[in-house]
C-alpha cells in the first residue's frame, strides 16, 4: 500500500481528537465511523502534535536538571535551549543576518522531516544565537503553559554591509 493511502484512510475513519499512529503498513487509531473526507494534512498535523508531546515527556525531567546541559533563555519565560553540536562556520555577532532551519519532533523525539526556514537579524537581545557558529545545532524547549519543542540548525550567517 502507498503511504498516501494510509493518510486518506486515517482521515476518513479515525477520530482526530485522539492520537493517530501511522507506521507503514498500519494505522492505529480510535475508529470514528465513516465520515466526510478531511484533508490528510489535518491528520499529519495531529500526528506532529502527538509526537511533540511524546518527545517533551521524554525530556521533561532533563529540563530542570542543572547537569543535563539545558540553559534558560531568559528569566521571563520557561524557554530553555541545549546546544547539540558546534559548527565550524562564521561566528554569529550583532548585526548578522542568520538563516535557520526549524524542525519539530517526529517519532521517538527525532527531528521531523518537514522543515521551516527562518531568517532574522541578530540584535543585542539575542542571547542564544550570538557566539554560535554557522553549522551549529540546538534544541529549544518551552516547558510553560504552551509546550514547544524545536530542533534548530544554523544554515547561514551573513555579515550585512553598512
Amino acid at each position: 500500500m502507498h503511504g498516501k493511502y494510509l493518510l486518506d484512510f486515517a482521515a476518513q475513519y479515525c477520530d482526530t481528537n485522539f492520537e493517530i499512529n501511522i507506521q507503514f503498513p498500519y494505522v492505529l487509531c480510535v475508529y470514528s465511523g465513516v465520515k466526510e473526507k478531511i484533508a490528510a494534512q489535518e491528520v499529519r498535523r495531529k500526528e506532529i502534535e502527538s509526537n511533540m508531546l511524546s518527545a517533551l515527556r521524554k525530556i521533561d525531567n532533563e529540563l530542570d536538571n542543572p547537569d543535563s546541559g539545558w540553559k534558560q533563555m531568559s528569566s521571563e519565560d520557561e524557554r530553555r535551549f541545549l546546544i547539540t553540536s558546534q559548527g565550524t562556520g562564521p561566528v554569529i555577532q550583532d548585526g548578522n543576518e542568520v538563516t535557520i532551519r526549524v524542525r519539530y519532533p517526529g517519532k521517538d523525539g527525532k527531528p521531523e522531516k518537514f522543515d521551516e526556514l527562518k531568517t532574522f537579524l541578530v540584535t543585542k537581545g539575542d542571547t542564544i544565537f550570538r557566539g554560535l557558529r554557522q553549522g551549529s545545532s540546538l534544541i529549544i524547549a518551552c516547558n510553560g503553559e504552551k509546550k514547544l519543542f524545536e530542533f534548530v540548525d544554523i544554515l547561514l550567517v551573513t555579515k550585512l554591509k553598512p
